[in-house]
């Protein structure tokens, strides 16, 4: 004997599921959810729940038309049953669902419409989007459709963001509405799907890497300077004559580091580490890399020696992770990806980490570490690659 909240549920689940198949007259209606009448034995054990149960039903709550069935039953003759309650359209279903959830359809129905009028070709990215659409003031939506008409007009145009000229709009609004109007045009366009720079054809600030000059000779020669940020597309001719090079991830760790005789440290970056891969001088000097204890820390090692094969880990092993239990913390989202340039000692660790071996997502940042005895590992590393 479902009650409206049981109904309620199973609307919620079809209308996740369902509800931009919808837009523009698609489904298959009427939508029809069963009632689960009872047998007369269940009927006459709970008779006051029976009879409030068909009562509820004879005035539903909501537009759902509500089918009855006539039963002759023996014991308590004849009764009219509702057996289902059907959805003749989505806005009923809407209705049912709450004026939120009705607000929204009516809103993004509207602009669905209106869009697939205005951009027929894009109706399967519009279904896509449509409940972005309908979520946004009215102000926000003539932005969009503005910004995505002049982009699609105007594409490889070679602007920065804060160069558009669209009245009315500023980089913020468009990088924070950057996924849909990358997505459309790329369809609109024909072009592999990306960032809205790279789709649109606008040009992007050049990335930069920071670097450390932990030498005191090599800051003679940058006159010195001992901490840079240099376009990354420029510091592979950047004439630094190292011994070797350190990787460090967390920027805070690397900003600890001390004077270290023929050592260059660059910053990771996460799994922006594979730019290194274009830094020619890199692949002609020992190189040591430093990064968290955790799947993803693993996956950046792996990463960065997929380009560089010569690079060495430090404190990135079983015993470091398991001397300091105290200071674990937690990986929401650990990585389970075929790792394939890791050493064996490395591949284990990682296995167990993403296995659970441990407990779920166990991590150890590297700036937990007690500094100078991590400082110390690091200066054996890299004195040992240099070796």
């Amino acid at each position: 004997m479902k009650l409206p909240d049981a109904v309620r549920e199973r609307l919620s689940v079809a209308w996740r599921r369902n509800w931009t198949d919808w837009l523009g007259g698609g489904g298959r209606w009427p939508l029809s959810l069963p009632l689960a009448p009872p047998s007369e034995a269940i009927a006459r054990s709970q008779w006051p729940r029976f009879q409030m149960w068909v009562r509820t039903w004879a005035a539903p709550e909501w537009a759902g038309q509500v089918s009855f069935e006539s039963r002759a039953w023996s014991h308590l003759g004849a009764q009219q049953v509702p057996t289902q309650v059907r959805f003749n359209t989505p806005e009923a279903v809407a209705d049912a669902l709450g004026s939120e959830t009705r607000r929204r359809w009516d809103a993004s129905a509207a602009r669905w419409s209106e869009r697939v009028t205005a951009w027929p070709e894009l109706i399967g990215e519009l279904r896509a989007i449509a409940g972005w659409m309908g979520g946004l003031d009215e102000a926000d939506y003539r932005r969009f459709v503005t910004a995505f008409d002049w982009l699609a007009a105007n594409p490889d145009s070679g602007l920065y963001v804060r160069q558009l000229p669209i009245a009315g709009l500023d980089s913020k609004w468009i990088e924070d509405h950057s996924a849909p109007l990358s997505r459309l045009l790329a369809a609109r366009l024909a072009r592999e799907p990306g960032s809205l720079a790279k789709v649109a054809g606008l040009s992007c600030e050049p990335t930069r890497r920071r670097i450390r000059l932990l030498d005191p000779n090599l800051r003679e020669q940058f006159g010195g300077l001992s901490d840079l940020q240099v376009r990354t597309d420029e510091l592979g001719d950047l004439n630094i004559r190292a011994k070797v090079a350190i990787v460090v991830e967390n920027q805070q760790t690397a900003l600890a580091c001390t004077d270290l005789d023929g050592a260059v440290l660059l910053m990771g970056g996460g799994f922006a580490v594979t730019e290194l891969g274009r830094i020619p001088w890199l692949s002609q000097m020992p190189l040591v890399y430093w990064g968290d204890i955790d799947t993803a820390g693993l996956a950046i090692l792996n990463a960065l020696r997929a380009w560089h094969p010569h690079t060495k880990s430090c404190l990135m092993d079983t015993m470091t992770l398991l001397a300091h239990r105290e200071l674990w913390s937690h990986e929401r989202t650990p990585t389970i990806a075929s790792l394939a340039h890791l050493t064996p000692g490395e591949a284990s660790l990682y296995q167990q980490l993403a296995s659970g071996a441990w407990g779920p997502g166990v991590r150890l940042e590297q700036e937990r570490l007690q500094w100078s005895t991590a400082w110390r590992s690091l200066v054996e590393a890299v004195n040992d690659a240099a070796r």
